[in-house]
C-alpha cells in the first residue's frame, strides 16, 4: 500500500523533468508512472524522478491501433525493471483496457 502524496502520469511528450520535480514535490506528488514509447526518454525521466524523490510505482505502454503491439510492449517491459509494466489498450469505443503485464 502507497502513503499518502499524489501521483503524476508523465509520457515521453513531457520530455526532460528534472527541472519540474521540486515544484512537483511542492504540489505533494510523491509517486510517477512513466510512459515508455521513446525507452530513452522515459529511462532519463525515471533517473530524475527517482533521484529527486518521487517514486516511479510503474511504466506503461500505449498501443496504438496500426502500431507493431509487441514492440510497444517490448519497450515498456525494457524499461520496466522491477516496476509493474501495464499495456493501455484501447479498444473501437475509445475505452481504455490496462492489462498488467509481469516479467
Amino acid at each position: 500500500m502507497l502513503g499518502g502524496g499524489n501521483c503524476i502520469d508523465l509520457d515521453n511528450y513531457d520530455g526532460e523533468v528534472a527541472a519540474a520535480v521540486p515544484a512537483l514535490l511542492a504540489d505533494g506528488c510523491r509517486y510517477a508512472i512513466v510512459g515508455c514509447q521513446e525507452p530513452a526518454i522515459a529511462s532519463g525521466q525515471i533517473a530524475a524522478l527517482s533521484s529527486g524523490g518521487i517514486a516511479v510505482i510503474g511504466v506503461y505502454a500505449y498501443l496504438y491501433w496500426g502500431a507493431d503491439v509487441l514492440a510497444e510492449t517490448a519497450k515498456a517491459v525494457s524499461v520496466a525493471s522491477w516496476r509493474q509494466a501495464v499495456a493501455a489498450c484501447v479498444s473501437i469505443t475509445g475505452v481504455a483496457r490496462p492489462v498488467v503485464l509481469k516479467r
